[in-house]
């Protein structure tokens, strides 16, 4: 719930930036990839608490619980997919990073929705004990491996994605020097925060996962909703600072003509006559 909060407040304090950035802005991979990374998370996350905080009968977890943790991957196989566009753009397109990075973001998405579903199964003993229960699911197999570790084991591959991108990105930067723009720090500096946020937020949930008997397993719902949510304020910014809105190209309009104003007034075309040097100031320029 509290993740869920977290996406609302987020989506409903950016609504106006979304609206000038984003849906007034041409069809772009970029705007595709907000669009779905932004609105899935909102409207799939009610269901996940309907899912995950009521009381249901067994044959409604059976039915419905192991469809909802395997779509539970795709928010942040999408925010990954913002990363990949921004690290393809930076890089001037280059096709080789483009094939590497899809290549690598197939095989990780392919193997975790894999393990959704052959590993994963409805645990019916609560319901058995108490009768109707959340839907809780639990290992299908009994190996000297659990889910949960494997589960463990994709959060590190997702964390060493998003750490192959951010090396990317370093590399391309230094070794084009030109890149060390105004928007190429920006692009550097958000990008490295973001990625540093989402690390910590992939490593924190690995190393709960690897405990046995964690008590704090709930973490590994905070990476799909707070994913989305630090890419699509990472879009946001980017398109801000390289996209300046109407407010900020009046203000900048405004500052030109009190600029031509005070240059007139410094140094004026035409020479001042006797008159108009006798005469009282110019108080309308004020």
């Amino acid at each position: 719930m509290a993740a869920y909060a977290v996406a609302i407040y987020e989506w409903v304090e950016c609504s106006r930036e979304e609206y000038i950035y984003v849906h007034k802005a041409r069809q772009t991979s970029v705007k595709f990839a907000y669009l779905l990374c932004r609105y899935i998370p909102l409207l799939l996350w009610p269901v996940y608490l309907w899912a995950l905080l009521g009381d249901h009968h067994v044959s409604v977890c059976a039915k419905w619980a192991q469809p909802l943790y395997i779509v539970l991957i795709l928010p942040i196989a999408l925010a990954q997919v913002v990363f990949i566009i921004r690290t393809y753009a930076f890089t001037g397109h280059n096709k080789l990073v483009l094939t590497v990075l899809v290549v690598l973001w197939s095989a990780l998405l392919g193997a975790s929705l894999w393990k959704q579903y052959d590993r994963w199964a409805v645990d019916p003993d609560w319901q058995q004990l108490i009768g109707d229960f959340p839907c809780f699911g639990k290992d299908r197999r009994v190996t000297s491996v659990t889910r949960d570790q494997i589960h463990a084991v994709f959060k590190l591959a997702t964390f060493l994605l998003d750490s192959v991108m951010m090396a990317i990105v370093f590399i391309h930067c230094f070794h084009y020097r030109s890149m060390w723009g105004p928007l190429g720090k920006v692009f550097v500096a958000q990008g490295l925060i973001a990625y540093v946020m989402l690390s910590a937020l992939h490593l924190a949930t690995a190393i709960t996962l690897f405990k046995p008997n964690s008590r704090v397993q709930g973490v590994c719902f905070l990476g799909p909703n707070l994913s989305c949510v630090i890419a699509c304020r990472l879009i946001l910014m980017l398109k801000r600072r390289a996209d300046p809105t109407a407010t900020t190209q009046v203000r900048n309009q405004s500052l030109q003509i009190r600029k031509q104003i005070r240059d007139e007034l410094v140094y004026p075309e035409s020479p001042i006559t006797d008159d108009t040097a006798s005469g009282p100031p110019i108080e309308h320029w004020h």
